[in-house]
């Protein structure tokens, strides 16, 4: 729904969209570079906990990328102001989408979390990938998706 409704803010539904798919923070958006941006990888120390991350790019993250090295405007790939303006933004482009519910930056990095356990991602796998120093942090995505425990009982053998 967010990816086809208009938002004035091309940098702001860029980097929430791409946070979605690659589940950096807003701090780590923020600051990402296309220097960065190694073939279809994006590699940084994250700013929050200041550990290493290597991404893997999805076809849906290199399209938004592809985007926005023609606009082109300096060597950061997302200009997403700090404080009151960015959440006040999202809050009219989540409103013009229709959606009541409240949605925050982080919401993005929730998304990528349940994206990967809906599509088959291991607990472990998801926690290597969003960088979490504890299990319990990755565990509340687990709980999320419920369609998780359907699959697990579909691997199950027929006698």
């Amino acid at each position: 729904t967010l990816k086809s409704t208009d938002c004035p803010y091309k940098d702001l539904k860029n980097g929430f969209l791409f946070s979605c798919f690659t589940g950096l923070r807003i701090s780590d958006i923020r600051n990402l570079k296309f220097s960065n941006i190694k073939g279809d990888r994006v590699q940084i120390i994250q700013k929050k906990t200041n550990t290493e991350a290597d991404i893997k790019l999805n076809e849906t993250a290199i399209k938004i990328l592809t985007e926005q090295r023609k606009a082109k405007v300096d060597k950061f790939i997302f200009h997403i102001p700090n404080g009151g303006k960015t959440s006040k933004r999202l809050k009219e482009w989540i409103l013009a989408a229709g959606i009541e519910k409240k949605i925050t930056f982080h919401c993005s990095r929730h998304t990528f979390g349940c994206l990967l356990v809906e599509n088959g991602a291991d607990v472990f796998t998801v926690k290597q990938i969003m960088t979490h120093k504890d299990i319990r942090t990755t565990l509340q995505y687990v709980e999320k998706v419920d369609t998780t425990k359907d699959k697990a009982m579909d691997k199950l053998p027929v006698l």
